[in-house]
């Protein structure tokens, strides 16, 4: 048995806890920058019966609202919903920060037998960030609202768009597979897992690291 293992547990740990700590003390300035992209990403998420008014981190209770109102009247049972009412969704700022830590904790933990294979799994987490986020904050946001608004005014149907599905599936703990699922797929096209499992020693290691 090989230390490596246990080296790379406690690098995933030590990165993960490390990221976390950052993601709570700077958080809203890396969201906040972050909001232009997803606003575009639910623009072109939003039902026609909707328009977005505004994408922001509500100040307080940690969270990324989503506004939005009605572009036509929806017929309710007993009601009319007129055009123009405000409509809102919200999901947690720490889903979308818990990615970084995730994708981050993984690549950094991931066996690499040099220093260049080692520069090109963290060169990847930005890319895996920005996919990951995107296909969970948008969805979950625009999926919360057709689900709320739509939902009561055609029984069964919202619950079973394709959207509203996707996005509580990751509200039920599928964003953390996501997050994972991104990382291992894009270390494994820099590093084969199996050759970096063995460590590199002795007369070998400068030849093994090229």
């Amino acid at each position: 048995m090989t230390r490596l293992p246990m080296h790379s547990i406690a690098t995933l740990v030590v990165t993960y806890v490390v990221l976390t700590v950052a993601a709570l003390l700077m958080g809203d300035q890396w969201l906040g920058a972050w909001l232009p992209l997803l606003a575009k990403q639910v623009d072109w998420l939003m039902p026609t019966e909707f328009a977005r008014h505004a994408l922001a981190l509500t100040p307080g209770d940690g969270q990324i609202t989503l506004e939005a109102v009605t572009t036509v009247d929806l017929h309710a049972a007993n009601r009319i919903i007129p055009a123009g009412t405000v409509a809102r969704s919200a999901t947690l700022k720490a889903y979308a920060l818990q990615h970084a830590a995730i994708v981050f904790a993984i690549l950094a933990a991931w066996p690499a037998r040099s220093l260049g294979k080692r520069a090109w799994l963290l060169a990847l987490g930005a890319p895996c960030i920005l996919l990951c986020v995107s296909f969970d904050i948008p969805f979950v946001l625009v999926g919360l609202l057709r689900r709320i608004w739509l939902d009561p005014l055609a029984t069964g149907h919202a619950t079973a768009d394709p959207l509203v599905v996707y996005g509580a599936f990751l509200q039920d703990g599928g964003r953390i597979g996501l997050s994972i699922a991104v990382a291992v797929a894009a270390a494994t096209t820099v590093s084969d897992p199996r050759a970096a499992a063995t460590p590199v020693d002795g007369p070998d290691a400068a030849a093994a690291a090229k």
